[in-house]
C-alpha cells in the first residue's frame, strides 16, 4: 500500500494477517491438544471398565464351575473384545491429532522461519544499498599499497636489527651480569 494508507480496514494489512494466521494456529493447537487429553481420559475410562470386566469374568467363571451360566462369561469375553478393540480405534485417533499438531507446529516454525529470512532479506539489500563496491575495491587496493610498503620497511628494519643483534646481545649480557650482581 502506498503512504500507509489501508482504505479497508486494519483487518487487511499484512501484518495483521500475520497476527491472526498466528492466532489460527494457536487456537488449532489448543484444541488438538484438548481433543488429545479427552482422547486419553476415554481411554482411561475404557481400561477401567476392561478391568472390572475382567474380575466379573473369574467371579462368573468360579461360579460356572459350580454350576452358573457359561453364557453370560461369554458374553462378558465378547463385550471385552470389543472394548480392546475400541480402545485401538482411541489409539489411532489419538496418534493421528498428535502428528496433525506436529505438523501445525512444524508449519509454524516454517512461517517463522520465512518471516526472518524476509526480515534478514531486507536488512541485506539496506547493506547492499550502504556499501558501493568501487569505492570498497579502490579502498582495498590502497591498503594493498600501503601494506606493501609498509612490509618493504619492515624487511628493512628486520635486516638492520640483524645487524645489530651481535652488539645488542652483548650489552644485554653486560646488563644481566650487573644485574646478577645487584642481587
Amino acid at each position: 500500500m502506498p503512504l500507509g494508507i489501508n482504505l479497508f480496514g486494519s483487518g487487511h494489512t499484512e501484518e495483521a494477517q500475520k497476527e491472526s494466521a498466528k492466532e489460527m494456529v494457536r487456537d488449532w493447537q489448543r484444541k488438538l491438544r484438548s481433543e488429545v487429553r479427552g482422547v486419553d481420559r476415554s481411554i482411561r475410562k475404557i481400561e477401567q471398565e476392561e478391568d472390572k470386566i475382567r474380575g466379573e469374568i473369574k467371579a462368573l467363571r468360579a461360579m460356572a464351575s459350580k454350576g452358573g451360566d457359561p453364557k453370560s462369561v461369554q458374553m462378558l469375553a465378547k463385550s471385552l473384545v470389543r472394548s480392546s478393540k475400541a480402545k485401538a480405534r482411541l489409539y489411532t485417533s489419538r496418534s493421528i491429532m498428535q502428528s496433525a499438531a506436529a505438523e501445525l507446529e512444524t508449519t509454524a516454525a516454517t512461517m517463522r522461519l520465512s518471516d526472518s529470512m524476509s526480515k534478514s532479506t531486507e536488512v541485506m539489500k539496506q547493506m547492499n544499498s550502504l556499501v558501493r563496491i568501487p569505492e570498497m575495491e579502490e579502498s582495498i587496493s590502497s591498503m594493498k599499497r600501503e601494506m606493501m610498503r609498509a612490509g618493504l620497511i619492515e624487511e628493512m628494519m628486520d635486516e638492520g636489527m640483524e645487524d645489530l643483534a651481535p652488539w645488542l646481545r652483548g650489552r644485554r649480557m653486560r646488563r644481566w651480569c650487573a644485574l646478577e650482581d645487584f642481587f
